[in-house]
């Protein structure tokens, strides 16, 4: 059993591996989170108070940082499928590398469907059209990856950037978490009256 659990744990990157790519999960969904925000305050300010817009920023931070979990998770199960050399052996900076690609590219995915939501633009990227983008969302992390494989300067770049990143996120994670505490407040004091 212990050969199983030994396996198992040659399959997943050490602790503080995982915490980095977890820190660089964070900063592009939080990003987003925030610009997202920011854009809506001007509307949110026509029909709510101050505590209440509060309240949208701590449930879309608690968001934020689920969405920074589900991504990571993501990472880690294709870390454990995934051939070692492919993902694991260099884990930080190709999942900084994966990471980033994918929030780059989601951005405008995002403002498409955004667009078509509010009918200001008739597109979508459903059908062929999301075939086309998502093939070439593969073809570039391929690319990508095949330049990193090759360039140490650029392992160490991500490396590099990855371990500068960390204070950034950890203020994200401390807004997170008051975000949460404004989240269990909110609900708890509905729950009790």
């Amino acid at each position: 059993m212990s050969g199983f659990f030994a396996w198992l744990r040659s399959r997943f990157p050490r602790r503080g591996e995982v915490f980095l790519a977890f820190m660089v999960c964070l900063l592009p969904v939080h990003i987003w989170s925030i610009i997202a925000f920011l854009r809506a305050v001007p509307s949110y300010l026509l029909w709510v108070d101050l505590g209440r817009l509060a309240g949208i920023f701590a449930y879309m931070q608690v968001f934020a940082f689920l969405e920074s979990l589900l991504f990571l998770l993501v990472i880690l199960a294709l870390a454990f499928v995934l051939p070692r050399p492919w993902l694991l052996d260099r884990f930080v900076p190709q999942a900084t590398l994966l990471a980033l690609v994918t929030a780059l590219w989601m951005v405008p995915v995002h403002y498409v469907s955004a667009r078509a939501a509010s009918s200001e633009m008739p597109v979508s990227l459903g059908g062929s059209q999301g075939v086309v983008w998502l093939m070439a969302y593969l073809i570039a992390l391929l690319g990508l990856s095949l330049w990193f494989r090759r360039s140490t300067r650029f392992q160490a770049g991500l490396q590099g950037f990855a371990e500068k990143l960390t204070p950034l996120s950890m203020a994200y994670l401390l807004v997170d978490f008051i975000s949460l505490l404004i989240v269990v407040y909110r609900y708890l004091a509905r729950a009790l009256v």
